[in-house]
């Protein structure tokens, strides 16, 4: 901790690393998270593997942002492995900060083995659902101080597969201000024809546990019955592994006929524009931790359709501030849709209420607890 001029202790140096630079939802949460931070009570540092948008929007934040090789392959490249462990061990020494941060799927077993090895207290913010780990990465997370998990579904893996994980459930934030602010893509619906459309709109990175798929076969569903609804596909491939899928997207489309009813926008930088061109979100998700998106849409006072995938259970009620339908199912989800589509009174009143549950739980919370964590494991030194 730094001691201000008068003597009194400054704030803590929170050391925050990811080892990707891409704006995935675990980065935006992150950046979410340092923006509500009090900054008299923490002096936020950054650690990435190169320069790209995340140290961008973390710049922006005026955040101190370092660069260091982050080669995350034990197994395929040890040495490199080893060279990054090292030079991030050296970055550490160099900023003694307070407390380490460690975000991303990818960081345990580089990040966490470094830090606690130079001799620092570790935060680790888990964002996925783990059905087993491997040896090295529970190793990992037994080297943790505390651990975040980002809803109870995450933490009850966890501690499932690790008992006595000193694990804290806290809830990703959404900024609530910079979404009510941003206007609509007005320019969005006219380009397409689609200014007398009721548009259902899916909003993720493109992969198949996303469930777009099953979104575009719930679209040929809905327009069998709603003519009028078309569907708009928000998102690019942010994986490797993904870079097929979007081909496959494109041929059911085609097989089902939904040509000049379904739009891929690519990846959109201000997602809340397009939020609100939308009539109805649906998050389609085969397992999801948390559901950013449906915080996102709820905020942007559109009524949302989620599954039954994890998270989204935990955020939303069903038949009250959204609905929720079971995994899979594109028949379900396309019910959901259209009893959206044919009732404007349970839309406004679902949008309402989804407003109304994202400024109490998801407006500022996160932030403070983290900073009750912190607080504790520096009195803990």
């Amino acid at each position: 901790m730094v001691s201000s001029g008068d003597g009194q202790p400054g704030p803590l140096r929170v050391a925050y690393i990811s080892t990707t630079s891409e704006p995935g939802g675990a980065e935006i949460s992150l950046v979410t998270l340092i923006r509500g931070l009090d900054r008299s009570e923490v002096e936020p540092l950054a650690l990435l593997p190169s320069h790209g948008p995340l140290a961008e929007r973390l710049q922006s934040l005026g955040v101190q942002v370092s660069f260091a090789p982050m080669e995350t392959r034990r197994r395929r490249r040890p040495m490199g492995f080893w060279r990054s462990q090292r030079a991030i061990a050296h970055w550490l020494r160099d900023e003694r900060p307070d407390i380490v941060h460690v975000n991303s799927f990818w960081a345990p077993e580089l990040v966490i083995p470094a830090a606690r090895g130079a001799g620092f207290p570790v935060v680790y913010h888990c964002r996925d659902l783990y059905d087993r780990l491997d040896a090295a990465r529970a190793s990992a997370f037994r080297m943790c101080d505390a651990v975040i998990a980002i809803t109870r579904c995450v933490a009850d893996r966890l501690e499932a597969l690790l008992p006595g994980l000193p694990v804290n459930v806290i809830y990703n934030d959404v900024d609530v201000d910079a979404l009510e602010d941003e206007p609509p893509d007005r320019a969005l619906r006219p380009s397409l024809g689609w200014e007398d459309c009721f548009v259902v709109g899916i909003a993720s990175r493109i992969s198949p546990d996303k469930g777009q798929l099953d979104f575009i076969r719930a679209a040929a569903l809905v327009s069998e019955r709603f003519p009028a609804a078309r569907f708009l596909v928000v998102g690019s491939p942010l994986f490797t592994h993904d870079r097929d899928y979007p081909a496959r997207l494109d041929s059911e489309v085609l097989s089902l006929g939904l040509q000049g009813r379904v739009h891929f926008t690519g990846f959109v930088e201000s997602v809340a524009s397009v939020y609100r061109t939308m009539d109805v979100c649906v998050l389609a998700s085969r397992s999801e931790p948390f559901g950013l998106v449906v915080v996102e849409a709820m905020a942007c006072g559109v009524p949302v359709v989620a599954t039954r995938s994890g998270g989204p259970e935990e955020i939303i009620t069903d038949g009250e501030t959204g609905l929720l339908v079971d995994v899979g199912r594109s028949d379900l989800m396309a019910e959901a849709i259209l009893r959206l589509a044919e009732d404007p009174g349970l839309r406004e009143r679902l949008a309402a209420a989804g407003r109304r549950e994202v400024a109490s739980r998801f407006n500022g919370q996160e932030s403070r607890t983290v900073m009750r964590l912190y607080r504790t494991l520096a009195r803990e030194r």
